[in-house]
């Protein structure tokens, strides 16, 4: 990996960057969602983001989510988005991504971490597993519409 890279939080201004990385996985969001997004993490949640960026802009972005956990002592971490620019992928940004995560999940008490792949996304699930990640259950969504 190219020692130029740095992590740090993401900001307002890298919200057209960041639309850009998610429509490379397929996710239409709007700018100020991610705006909103942004803003929501930094008014003192637990939750956490970080963007690889590069001299010449972003490469990529990891979300983590912290839940506290009912039946047992400690946190959950939730890897709610990953994503590495098509042109950078295979250059470490994504573990260095990851490990950023998992840090911060162990040092702020959590027991585990999770995150969830689309089915289709094979090369991803390869990258998971080759970074400690197990198949260990199924998950169930219930979208919820308006009425």
């Amino acid at each position: 990996m190219n020692s130029s890279v740095r992590l740090r939080a993401p900001i307002a201004e890298d919200a057209p960057d960041l639309v850009l990385l998610f429509a490379e996985l397929g996710y239409v969001v709007r700018e100020q969602t991610v705006r909103d997004n942004i803003r929501g993490l930094s008014n003192g949640s637990t939750d956490r983001a970080w963007v690889a960026e590069a001299p010449n802009g972003l490469l990529g972005l990891v979300s983590v989510h912290l839940t506290p956990l009912f039946h047992a002592p400690g946190h959950l971490g939730r890897i709610t988005s990953l994503v590495v620019c098509s042109h950078a992928r295979g250059r470490g940004i994504g573990t260095l991504l990851v490990r950023q995560a998992q840090y911060y999940c162990r040092k702020s008490g959590c027991e585990r971490i999770e995150l969830t792949s689309g089915d289709h996304r094979e090369k991803a699930h390869r990258f998971y597993e080759s970074l400690g990640f197990q198949v260990c259950s199924r998950r169930y969504v219930n979208t919820i519409g308006a009425d």
